[in-house]
């Protein structure tokens, strides 16, 4: 085999390895704690999940919109926010401890929310390191 074949075929074989790893790696919360912190994406949004229950999310487009959470296996339930009247809505979460917070498959009436939430997925961001 040509040497050009040889690590072609090295680096596509790493490849699929890597996102089998990526996969591997999220998996549903087994508690709060594992998803509490603050949680930044590429689009500045910043969001702040409190061990009792509450968070913070802050986006370029809004004021700073407080809610609540409740966790459910792998699902999220945020409620509260005054930007969405008062209303619920429904996430599947996925995370890698301090690293991914993903949220998907929005059973969410609250536009801005469901935006906001899915637009990206969010990176940890310890603000003491």
């Amino acid at each position: 085999m040509r040497p050009l074949a040889v690590l072609l075929a090295l680096c596509l074989a790493a490849c699929v390895h890597s996102e089998k790893e990526r996969v591997k790696l999220l998996r549903a919360p087994r508690q709060v704690s594992d998803v509490v912190g603050i949680w930044r994406t590429v689009h500045q949004n910043v969001l702040e999940l409190r061990q009792k229950g509450t968070l913070v999310l802050i986006t370029s487009v809004s004021e700073a919109q407080a809610g609540d959470f409740t966790l459910d296996q792998d699902h999220i339930t945020v409620s509260g926010m005054a930007r969405c009247g008062g209303t619920s809505g429904t996430y599947r979460l996925q995370v890698s401890f301090h690293q991914k917070l993903v949220f998907s498959e929005p059973e969410d009436s609250c536009d801005f929310r469901r935006t906001q939430l899915t637009i990206d997925q969010y990176v940890y961001s310890n603000p003491e390191s």
